[in-house]
């Protein structure tokens, strides 16, 4: 993490109490195919530049995703398809921003 200038003791941001995140998927087969639908997701509350006393920034990211198999004694074909969508609402973040009249940076 040196040669990348990362800090891991000092992040940029930092969650403001739990983080939770979740998976859950359903899988059904017939005989060589298989068939999974499933779901994913997080939501969390962060606070920028890690000052805790600060508004907290939320996001919640959702997603889902799919997977088609196929599988015999000499073939293996696999497909899948994820979807994922992230929504923020800056609270901090944007106060800061427009106190700094930094432009284009959301």
């Amino acid at each position: 993490m040196e040669a990348l200038r990362l800090d891991l003791a000092d992040p940029p941001s930092r969650f403001d109490g739990l983080a939770p995140y979740w998976r859950a998927a359903y899988e059904e087969d017939w005989g060589n195919y298989s068939l999974m639908f499933g779901t994913f997701g997080m939501s969390a509350n962060v606070a920028p530049l890690g000052n805790q006393s600060a508004p907290t920034d939320q996001i919640t990211d959702v997603g889902g995703d799919a997977q088609f198999q196929y599988i015999d004694a000499v073939n293996a074909v696999t497909a899948r398809l994820t979807y994922a969508s992230s929504r923020t609402w800056i609270i901090s973040t944007g106060s800061a921003l427009y106190l700094l009249n930094v432009p284009d940076c959301i």
